[in-house]
């Protein structure tokens, strides 16, 4: 019976390689065909596609929740309760020193 418990074990070891083989796989073709994806997975492509830009949706609603804004010259994170100051950082953006 230990035996039969110690077989079983190995096999479901295989078995999580096998599947995260696939998953490795399947994230491999999406970054290289995604763009342009064969017939048979136009609809699993355009299913995480979609999954994307929902979770990109999400994420804005719940920065907007927070209160969170983000700069889009500086790439800072702000609360919208916070003033904005305007700073030229001379070490981030050199070529803008006067």
């Amino acid at each position: 019976m230990a035996e039969s418990v110690k077989l079983n074990g190995m096999i479901s070891e295989e078995e999580k390689n096998i599947n995260n083989a696939f998953h490795q796989m399947g994230k491999a073709y999406y970054e290289v065909f995604g763009d342009n994806p064969d017939p048979i997975f136009i609809n699993v492509v355009a299913g995480i596609n979609d999954s994307r830009k929902r979770i990109a949706s999400y994420l804005d609603q719940s920065k907007r929740l927070k209160g969170i804004v983000e700069c889009p010259n500086v790439a800072e994170k702000f609360h919208m309760t916070q003033r904005f100051v305007i700073i030229v950082d001379h070490q981030r953006l050199p070529s803008l020193r006067l």
